[in-house]
């Protein structure tokens, strides 16, 4: 009786994958669920490991995959031209257009969580 063979992935495989924008919107719901179980000094010591790239804790080790992942996605995006440059109004007025149900609760901290800084950092550096 020979042993059944299971299919693998190489470990050195590089793998493009193509994802939608509704797709990289969940990641982002993963990654905001994630932060909202953990407290305040868990967070910010999540970021400071990834920041310095010495990640030991779990939280930090989810949260950097899932950055390394949307990055790609941004990148991938980004060189198939499917980018484009507003301003913080435009984004603003896009977000409650297109998503008027996320729009309800979220009016007063808009600002705050759709336009800062931090999406545009770079976690590996």
């Amino acid at each position: 009786m020979s042993e059944e063979l299971i299919e693998i992935i190489s470990p050195d495989a590089i793998v493009p994958v193509e994802m939608s924008t509704g797709y990289y919107n969940k990641i982002q719901d993963i990654i905001n669920y994630t932060i909202s179980k953990m407290t305040t000094k868990e967070t910010e010591a999540a970021f400071i490991e990834i920041k310095k790239n010495k990640v030991v804790t779990p939280e930090a080790e989810i949260l950097k995959t899932l950055f390394i992942l949307c990055r790609e996605f941004q990148d991938s995006a980004k060189k198939a031209g499917f980018t484009s440059m507003k301003t913080q109004s435009e984004i603003k007025e896009l977000v409650k257009t297109e998503f008027p149900e996320y729009m309800e609760d979220k009016e007063n901290n808009f600002d705050d969580e759709f336009l800062s800084d931090t999406d545009n950092e770079d976690p590996d550096s």
